[in-house]
């Protein structure tokens, strides 16, 4: 039970480790995660579905969206879009939701840690995925055995990018 403290609901991770699971064939390496939802109605579909249940969910208790792997502004577009185009659909229909849920990205890139400034005035909250943002930022695959021993996550780079995305 969660005594009325919001539950942050984290939306389906398109990376194609994933998208495996899901019964998706990208196909193809240029393709990779997220970027596939940008261009396929399918997962668009599956991500809008998921972003209307959240804002369903959130009258039952307070909830907060939290979407993982944006690494480009495209995608926090396509991920602002989504969100408003839901609100509107489900008003239309007349059914209720919470349209006030706030919404949060996951940093999980070196790239995407040095948007911060330029994204806070469009989401409510980051979270910092370190395992992805580690890897990125050392430049070692998580799924690599030889890379993830590299892993170190008090390198002064990491923390002063930590630090950076708090502050």
């Amino acid at each position: 039970m969660l005594r009325g403290r919001p539950a942050s609901i984290r939306t389906f991770d398109l990376r194609p480790d994933k998208l495996g699971h899901a019964g998706w064939n990208s196909g193809t390496a240029e393709t990779l995660g997220w970027r596939l939802v940008v261009t396929a109605p399918p997962l668009q579909k599956l991500f809008k579905d998921q972003v209307r249940a959240i804002l369903r969910a959130a009258v039952a208790g307070p909830a907060r969206i939290l979407v993982p792997m944006v690494t480009r502004t495209e995608l926090l577009d396509f991920v602002l879009h989504t969100l408003d185009e839901a609100r509107a659909e489900l008003d239309r229909e007349g059914l209720e939701f919470d349209g006030r849920v706030p919404l949060g990205i996951m940093i999980e890139t070196a790239g995407a840690a040095a948007m911060v400034t330029s994204w806070a005035e469009h989401v409510d909250y980051f979270a910092l995925g370190t395992n992805d943002l580690i890897a990125s930022a050392m430049g070692f695959d998580r799924q690599d055995a030889v890379g993830a021993d590299r892993d170190d996550a008090v390198h002064p780079g990491i923390l002063r990018m930590i630090g950076d995305v708090v502050q």
